[in-house]
């Protein structure tokens, strides 16, 4: 059985069970090891971390642009060397997003 498959069934069983980031990354190492050994089929993780985080925490890509657009909104209601401090935050938060 494979990872995916043994989470969706415990899952499906009880709702609760939710591993932490930590023991899913551990879990992942596991089903690895058993798939170069022989013991599981395939040569890749049926789960990754990556897909374990949007599952838990959503897209943190969209989240971040979401606060950012709500971020520049705020700046129209700051006034004098507030306003100009966080129009600054958001200028570089948009340019770090444009270097990735």
């Amino acid at each position: 059985m494979t990872l995916k498959e043994a989470f969706a069934q415990t899952y499906t069983r009880r709702k609760v069970a939710w591993p932490n980031r930590t023991f899913m990354k551990q879990l992942i190492a596991y089903e690895k090891t058993l798939q170069d050994q022989g013991w599981l089929d395939g040569e890749t993780n049926t789960i990754t971390l990556g897909e374990w985080d949007e599952w838990t925490m959503g897209n943190l890509e969209e989240r971040e642009a979401q606060h950012r657009v709500s971020l520049s909104d705020r700046t129209i209601t700051l006034r004098g060397k507030d306003s100009d401090q966080f129009a600054e935050y958001v200028r570089s938060m948009s340019q770090r997003d444009a270097l990735h």
